[in-house]
């Protein structure tokens, strides 16, 4: 048999031959070539429907007609037919494509609603490969802002990865507008309260992703964390002896910088003029209106002549020789005599564009100009400001010559700045300060944000979502449930599916606990989901958690919430950071920062207790800040617990922490128990002193603090030492030296502890630093009154006179000689008035800053 024919025909010639033999008479021969020549067939009809996809914009118009059936609602077997009559070397290409509105062929049947073409396209890996992620609106995200739960499940299904929390730009799900109109149909609108629930959320996210970042870029530099105690202590003393020592500058130094600078004023003299001199004004207005500020800042006034020193009757008197250029009183006098006008330059930092008029009420008109080194910081302008007048020049004072030149005002950024801004706007009304007047003033008006800004904020909303997140904000619960079930409770084995509040904290999704908390949940779910979001620092959660009052009452069976805080966060040793936050946090849900029916649970000392078991120098910052949370919301920090848990009538269960009777108290017990845990007692000084100062600035309660807490400094002088700081701090927080406790008073506790302390040591090798301590011990001393400093001397020499040991023999003569200079000499007048005001104020710094007095006098008062 012979086969001439090729093509189509083929099949039919040979057909023809075998149908004329009868059937038994068919070979194998036969046969297999009857079956070749049907595949023949078939692959050329094959090949003649792919000739329909050959380049580029047939393969686009292809691609767009199987989108229109998915979008149609096609049979899964019609678009399956469709797929496969695309090339094989077109296959990589039909995830890259994109329609019009930046949508595939998953992301149609995902909004369409299109489970068996979802499934289908992802089993065949052929077309999305499993690494394949969109440039936009990834598949899970999208599903769940759907609520189209079977796509959802089979998404889950077959791509476990595709559930992740939103990163990056191409994470975004971002829809036409035709898309989204046709989407709202479905939503399950919430309630109003959780609207603004989810509001609060929102916030308190932005402000710990804030708080976060600022840490970040804190920590980056920041090396060591003793120099960032030393530099935020403030020590008073300190910082007082610094001040000091930058303003005794030598007169040689001013003068030699003087001479430097002098060849800058030759010509002109620049100064600053106010805001409301014009170029028509005369020179002579000119020159009446401003001052001439280009001597030199600071100056010996013996060695000016008589021509150059400024006049006494138009100038404040000085009280010193030296007079520093941050004292701006000396920047004041009158202009004339007569017309009872004055003259004051301020700082840009003060006053900004003021106009002429009255400054603070009623009274005097005051002419207001710029001091010359206003735009600049205060330790450039000490020096680098020193300007001579020039030999033609005379002090302000005196009247100028006629030739001099006009007054300018000197080139800066700030000042061509200010210039432009002028140039720009229209000319505002003049207004008065402090004057009533009947002109009409300008209404305010409120500030809305930029257009640039909500677009901002709108495009970086998807941060940190995750399919959980946009199910639960759509009101989708079935959506949430599965994927509680299916990706949450796989990643976290150890929480069951029935405690679904758990596993939304676990998930880090509070939109998701919103939505869920309005249904039935059980206690111990509801309990076990605020202690993890407390552990694990989540204030979003914390936020929505808390929403529910009455459920919180019976939670941790009647603990507040800040004593778990504060004792969680030492046992869980992460995310130190975000515990300012979650304080925050807990203020804000009207949790009480006076909680005490559980005892020894009062949350002021439980922080400071817990504070001195760190680990970490830098956490010590966040327990400071948390400290000042809780005292600006007016926490108590003289409750006493010792009396509380006294008088007790409930047999509660206390938790073991021992109970304080005071902030003070509190501070100084867990210091002194913290010097064997801490490698230096370094550490323990510097948290007491830091906690102290914090306490003592920030104290917002009218009670003062116990008589007995320099008793309980004393109690701890062997392990912390005497610091002058802390002396101080105690007695302008109202401490009473006077007082007297088990018939001694607390100088004799000083050395009742020192002097058996001593004995250990058979040489004392240095006694620089006990001298030191009894200086600070004289602060003391001197704020006692005389009858009661006599009587502690008594009590000294009967107790130590001839007990005490020989190493401690020069320390008890240099105390015994200061104290008795101080009982037979009288003390000046000034520390005598000092202390009968101290006394009338009854030991209050509020109160004694209340009076109508200027600063030097309240620091001449304060101890």
């Amino acid at each position: 048999m012979t086969i001439s024919q090729n093509g189509p025909g083929m099949h039919g010639s040979i057909q023809s031959v075998l149908d004329d033999k009868p059937q038994h008479a068919l070979t194998f021969a036969d046969a297999y070539l009857l079956r070749k020549a049907k595949e023949a067939d078939a692959k050329h009809r094959k090949d003649e429907t792919r000739a329909l996809v050959s380049n580029m914009e047939e393969f686009q118009h292809f691609m767009n007609k199987i989108s229109n059936e998915i979008q149609g609602g096609a049979p899964l077997k019609h678009i399956k037919k469709s797929l496969q009559m695309i090339p094989a070397n077109f296959n990589k290409l039909i995830s890259d494509w994109y329609d019009d509105d930046g949508l595939n062929l998953l992301h149609n049947a995902i909004i369409y609603d299109r489970p068996p073409v979802v499934t289908f396209l992802l089993v065949e890996t052929n077309f999305f490969p499993a690494r394949h992620s969109p440039p936009l609106n990834p598949y899970a995200h999208l599903a769940a802002m759907t609520g189209h739960i079977e796509c959802l499940r089979v998404i889950l299904q077959h791509r476990p990865s595709f559930f992740f929390a939103a990163d990056k730009p191409s994470h975004a799900v971002r829809l036409p507008e035709h898309i989204l109109r046709k989407l709202r149909r479905n939503e399950k609108p919430g309630t109003p309260r959780a609207g603004r629930l989810l509001e609060k959320i929102k916030l308190t996210k932005k402000a710990a992703e804030k708080k976060q970042l600022q840490l970040q870029d804190h920590s980056e530099t920041v090396s060591d964390v003793t120099d960032i105690l030393d530099r935020d202590m403030g020590d008073m003393d300190k910082s007082f002896k610094n001040q000091k020592k930058q303003l005794r500058l030598h007169p040689l130094l001013v003068r030699r910088e003087t001479r430097k600078l002098s060849h800058l004023v030759k010509k002109e003299i620049p100064s600053i003029i106010g805001p409301d001199m014009g170029k028509d004004e005369p020179p002579r207005e000119i020159r009446k209106k401003s001052l001439v500020l280009s001597a030199p800042v600071m100056m010996d006034t013996r060695r000016l002549s008589t021509s150059r020193q400024p006049d006494s009757s138009k100038m404040l008197q000085r009280k010193t020789k030296l007079k520093p250029a941050l004292d701006r009183n000396h920047f004041i006098r009158r202009l004339n005599p007569t017309n009872k006008g004055h003259l004051i330059t301020v700082f840009w930092d003060v006053a900004l564009l003021f106009d002429q008029g009255v400054v603070q009420g009623a009274g005097d008109p005051i002419t207001v100009q710029y001091a010359p080194d206003s735009h600049l910081k205060p330790e450039q302008s000490l020096l680098s400001n020193v300007k001579r007048l020039a030999s033609d020049q005379k002090w302000p004072g005196s009247h100028p010559k006629k030739t001099r030149d006009p007054v300018k005002k000197p080139s800066s950024t700030t000042n061509a700045h200010i210039k432009m801004s002028e140039r720009n706007k229209p000319s505002s009304k003049k207004i008065d300060y402090g004057v009533r007047s009947a002109k009409r003033l300008k209404e305010f008006q409120l500030k809305l944000p930029s257009k640039e800004q909500r677009e901002k904020d709108e495009q970086e909303s998807y941060m940190n979502k995750t399919p959980l997140s946009y199910a639960a904000e759509k009101g989708y619960e079935d959506c949430v449930q599965l994927i509680l079930e299916m990706v949450v409770v796989k990643r976290n084995p150890t929480i069951t599916a029935s405690d679904p509040l758990t596993l939304a904290t676990k998930a880090r999704s509070p939109e998701t606990i919103v939505l869920l908390i309005e249904k039935i949940y059980s206690r111990e779910d509801y309990q076990n989901a605020v202690l993890l979001s407390i552990r694990e620092m989540l204030p979003d959660c914390l936020t929505a958690l808390l929403s529910k009052i009455r459920s919180r009452r019976a939670l941790f069976e009647g603990v507040n919430l800040f004593h778990i805080l504060f004792s969680q966060c030492v046992i869980s040793g992460n995310r130190y950071e975000l515990m300012p936050e979650m304080t925050q946090t807990l203020v804000t849900c009207k949790e009480d920062v006076n909680a005490h029916n559980v005892p020894m649970t009062f949350p002021m000392y439980t922080l400071i207790n817990c504070a001195f078991n760190i680990t970490v120098g830098k956490q010590i910052f966040f327990f400071i800040e948390c400290l000042h949370i809780l005292l600006e919301n007016k926490a108590n920090p003289h409750f006493d617990e010792e009396k509380q848990n006294k008088y007790n009538s409930r047999n509660q269960i206390s938790f073991n922490r021992k109970g304080f009777s005071s902030a003070i108290n509190c501070v100084f017990e867990s210091a002194k128990n913290s010097v064997n845990f801490f490698e230096k007692s370094y550490w323990s000084k510097t948290f007491m002193k830091k906690f102290l100062t914090t306490i003592e600035m920030h104290d917002r309660t009218p009670r003062r603090v116990l008589n007995n807490v320099l008793f309980e400094y004393m109690d701890a002088v062997c392990e912390l030492g005497l610091d002058r700081t802390i002396v101080r701090c105690l007695l302008r927080y109202g401490a009473n030296p006077d007082h007297v406790w088990q018939g001694k008073y607390s100088v004799n506790v000083y050395f009742d502890n020192l002097l058996p302390y001593l004995t250990r040591f058979e040489v004392i090798n240095s006694y620089d630093h006990f001298k030191q301590e009894l200086d600070t011990l004289m602060i003391i001393c001197k704020n006692m009154g005389s009858q009661h400093l006599g009587r502690a001397m008594i009590i000294f020499l009967q107790d130590h006179l001839l007990s005490a040991p020989i190493q401690a023999l020069p320390i008890t003569r240099h105390f015994a000689a200061c104290v008795d200079h101080l009982v037979r000499n009288p003390r000046p007048l000034s520390e005598l008035a000092a202390r009968v005001i101290w006394l009338f104020v009854r030991r209050s710094k509020v109160r004694l800053q209340s009076m109508p007095w200027s600063q030097d006098c309240i620091n001449m008062v304060l101890p």
